[in-house]
């Protein structure tokens, strides 16, 4: 079974963002082997419709977004571990973006035509550094997590949800305020996450993905 990880967060204030400690932790979980996909490596740039990916079902303009969709290849499993802010990464929108011209182009010349990523199961895996309550998750499942599900369902993934408490994927907060911490001579705060925390938050989630038909 071949499982990957994408941690969305273009933060380069630490090396270790909270997105790739989320991927990490969600590897280690797991306890299978996946390979992790860090977008902070990858300088993708927006879709100009320029059309010729009709041909090659990859973006031929833009070799950081074509080396990425090589990166990740043929799964079985996609964990998509996005951070909830304005409130969608750049890089993320670019990444549905160009997938959506991709499928649609090669859909238009060839009505039979489907892309290997079409019909992958994925985990959908959203955190914000609001502290963590009922109310915090719904929001952002509100403004996060529905609309992305409903994306990539329209893409054609599919999404690893049930009727409650997974509906739409799975959201988190921070555990509290002390999570948060300024930093002299730095514009924004530092925002940190225990291992422990988060891998009582994820594993139950992760392990339902794995397990779903």
């Amino acid at each position: 079974m071949k499982i990957k990880t994408i941690s969305f967060s273009q933060n380069i204030g630490k090396e270790r963002n909270n997105s790739l400690q989320i991927a990490e932790m969600v590897e280690k979980v797991l306890e299978k082997d996946a390979t992790h996909i860090n977008i902070r490596d990858y300088n993708i740039m927006p879709c100009h419709l320029c059309g010729k990916c009709v041909k090659s079902h990859t973006c031929v303009v833009d070799d950081a977004y074509k080396n990425l969709l090589e990166d990740i290849g043929e799964v079985d499993i996609l964990f998509l571990v996005v951070p909830y802010y304005s409130p969608y990464p750049s890089k993320l929108m670019i990444f549905l973006e160009k997938l959506n011209e991709i499928f649609y182009s090669g859909w238009m010349k060839d009505p039979t035509y489907k892309h290997h990523l079409q019909n992958t199961k994925v985990g959908l895996v959203v955190h914000g550094g609001i502290v963590d309550s009922d109310l915090v998750k719904n929001h952002y499942k509100t403004m996060m997590s529905s609309a992305l599900s409903h994306t990539l369902k329209g893409l054609g993934f599919k999404v690893v949800e049930d009727e409650e408490d997974y509906k739409n994927g799975y959201a988190f907060g921070i555990e509290n305020e002390s999570c948060i911490k300024g930093v002299k001579k730095e514009v924004f705060p530092i925002v940190s996450h225990r291992d422990d925390y988060i891998k009582d938050k994820i594993k139950v989630y992760t392990q339902f993905v794995l397990t779903s038909n």
